[in-house]
């Protein structure tokens, strides 16, 4: 989902964290490169959301791909952020139990890899055991790889 706001673009992701409390992640890709991320109550009405998280000065351009896994044991939430130079992050999150909406979910960087060319998007299997990679730059091409999810 693409939206707009104070004049930059940008583009959101979902991840269902647990649904007994109905607490989720939201993050936003803006064009400057800075990924945001909240924790977001959904039982409210309105939503209630955390303050924010920023993943900045690991992506200089626009970020046009994100995915949300957890992994194998539970203990980690990971996103997945891709930019348009090709630059692949992946980021270690909170256990999808210990998510608050009272408080920003913490995300540290733990892999970084650059494909080589123009990333359109990325996207992670349900299970989170594997990883796609939409390139376009000249022929469109779709490359995946096996994830190590345990960690």
């Amino acid at each position: 989902m693409k939206q707009r706001k104070n004049g930059e673009e940008c583009a959101a992701t979902r991840s269902s964290a647990q649904e007994t409390t109905c607490i989720d992640i939201l993050a936003a890709a803006c064009v400057d490169g800075t990924v945001i991320v909240w924790s977001v109550d959904t039982a409210t009405s309105p939503p209630t959301f955390s303050s924010a998280c920023k993943l900045s000065k690991e992506h200089t351009v626009r970020v046009l791909g994100l995915a949300f896994a957890v992994s194998k044991n539970g203990d980690a939430t990971v996103l997945f952020s891709g930019d348009d130079n090709g630059q692949v992050c992946v980021w270690r999150g909170p256990p999808p139990s210990s998510l608050s909406a009272s408080s920003p979910p913490e995300f540290i960087k733990v892999q970084s890899v650059n494909m080589g060319r123009k990333l359109h998007d990325i996207a992670i299997s349900p299970f989170g055991s594997t990883f796609g990679a939409v390139q376009w730059e000249g022929a469109p091409e779709v490359q995946f790889w096996p994830c190590n999810n345990d960690q």
